[in-house]
């Protein structure tokens, strides 16, 4: 399908899944259960204002820094981790580490990081339309226009050219992670699992556990876990996973079992953008493009969009751009294009920014603080007459 795979004609591996069966797997994937109440934080200096969704093992809330010096109050995003429930301490621990060292306009900044009653909480500035993957799920259903993706695009390599200029990999690029607000200003999250190269190697062996998590995402060297390793270049991969997602509406391979996808990246096949064009190519391939929506049989992407996406899911690591590279390339680089900058993202997506003006959101109850933990005498040391 023009959306997850190029096919070649005399693959038997095509599926012809219907564009509906697509759509209604993603809509399943992303129901999460809301707790009772909020956080009453207020002895810290913040005021909890609703729950927003989970993440990694935690919870995430919109709130308010209250200053000690002023009526002004500043919308932060508060994460949430139940000591009691996490499995990886050191994980958030070296997640905190690079927040704190990482200085960029299109990087999340974390403002604070305490213990609190039973939980850990990191504080961010707010990013009010949250992420790339939340706008084109509840508001762009067939995918965002080329120019809004290209804005966007831009100021994400901005942030991977800062990362991997001090070898770090980030390891998780997707839709999730990257953080948009009404001004059109994007930041990269998701900092978990980042690894930094040491000053001898080039590349990284390391396949954690979590990795499971973002298959589907995952650079074809990555999942292979061979001797050769993989580099910042994985992280390209991984862009150009998430801009076809954007613009197409769907996850690439959303449709297949893991099994099936992994076997597709490990030969060679990789996504594209779904347009006119390439619907074209998968109706002469035999695939039924009738299901299509509309916006899909008749909108006509970039030869240089499409050559883009192609370069930064090249099978060979090797002849992927790096990120300055790709900011400079025909689609990125054009009179254009690079001219998009955040006020033209707010432009393009075309949202009614109304809806997030955080000062409306309505106030949730508070949860009661929890009472402190009472230990009954387990042992009498009284003397033994």
């Amino acid at each position: 399908m023009a959306d997850t795979t190029i096919i070649p004609s005399s693959s038997s591996l095509s599926p012809n899944t219907a564009f509906s069966q697509i759509i209604q797997h993603r809509s399943q994937s992303s129901f999460t259960e809301e707790p009772e109440g909020v956080p009453n934080l207020s002895p810290s200096g913040y005021e909890c204002i609703r729950y927003m969704g989970a993440c990694n093992g935690g919870q995430i809330y919109l709130g308010k820094r209250i200053s000690l010096h002023s009526m002004e109050r500043n919308f932060v995003a508060i994460k949430k981790y139940n000591i009691d429930d996490i499995d990886d301490y050191a994980a958030i621990a070296k997640e905190t580490a690079y927040l704190r060292l990482l200085q960029h306009p299109n990087i999340v900044e974390l403002t604070a990081s305490f213990v609190y009653e039973k939980s850990i909480y990191q504080m961010t500035p707010a990013m009010n339309l949250g992420s790339l993957f939340d706008i084109v799920f509840e508001y762009k259903k067939w995918g965002l226009n080329e120019k809004a993706i290209a804005g966007v695009t831009i100021q994400v390599l901005e942030g991977l050219h800062y990362l991997h200029e001090r070898r770090y990999i980030h390891r998780d690029v997707k839709p999730r992670h990257i953080l948009l607000d009404s001004a059109g200003n994007v930041k990269l999250t998701g900092f978990r699992y980042m690894v930094e190269l040491n000053h001898h190697l080039d590349c990284a062996f390391e396949y954690d556990t979590h990795l499971q998590n973002q298959m589907y995402y995952l650079a074809p060297e990555v999942v292979a876990q061979n001797m050769h390793g993989y580099t910042s270049k994985s992280d390209i991969y991984m862009l150009g996973i998430s801009v076809c997602e954007a613009i197409n509406g769907v996850m690439p391979f959303g449709e297949l079992e893991p099994l099936e996808m992994l076997f597709r990246k490990v030969n060679g096949q990789v996504p594209r953008p779904v347009d006119k064009k390439s619907l074209e190519d998968d109706a002469d391939m035999g695939i039924d493009i009738s299901m299509r929506p509309a916006d899909h049989l008749t909108r006509v992407f970039s030869q240089e969009m499409h050559q883009f996406i192609s370069n930064c899911l090249n099978y060979h690591p090797e002849m992927r751009g790096t990120a300055s590279e790709l900011k400079a390339s025909p689609w990125l680089g054009s009179e254009e294009m690079k001219k998009i900058g955040p006020h033209q993202v707010q432009q393009e997506l075309g949202l009614d920014y109304s809806h997030f003006d955080l000062g409306l959101w309505s106030q949730e109850p508070l949860l009661p603080a929890e009472p402190e933990q009472k230990y009954e005498i387990a042992f009498d040391y009284s003397p033994i007459s």
